[in-house]
């Protein structure tokens, strides 16, 4: 890995964030269906430039996803289909 590597400013911006697996096991559920929640935007789910999907930690309150997500996300859509985009602004409102 090269200092570059580490200087990815999406990680400051971002936040943590979970695997698939990782937030399988938070959410109590199937992987499939955390997979299927983020291609149906019931989750934010972010695809690096590897090809590796995470979901931003912001989504969760207390173990469940924030009230209204989907809704939000809809709307999030018709203006821009970047999930890193959506994910800047969320996590904004997050904090």
């Amino acid at each position: 890995m090269t200092s570059e590597d580490w200087d990815n400013p999406w990680a400051g911006i971002v936040g943590p964030c979970y695997t698939v697996t990782s937030m399988a096991r938070a959410l109590g559920r199937a992987e499939m269906e955390i997979t299927e929640a983020g291609e149906t935007l019931r989750l934010l789910a972010l695809e690096t430039d590897d090809g590796v999907t995470l979901y931003p930690a912001f989504q969760l309150r207390d173990g469940w996803v924030v009230e209204g997500l989907s809704k939000v996300l809809a709307v999030l859509q018709t203006g821009t289909a970047d999930h890193w985009t959506w994910a800047q602004w969320l996590e904004h409102c997050a904090s």
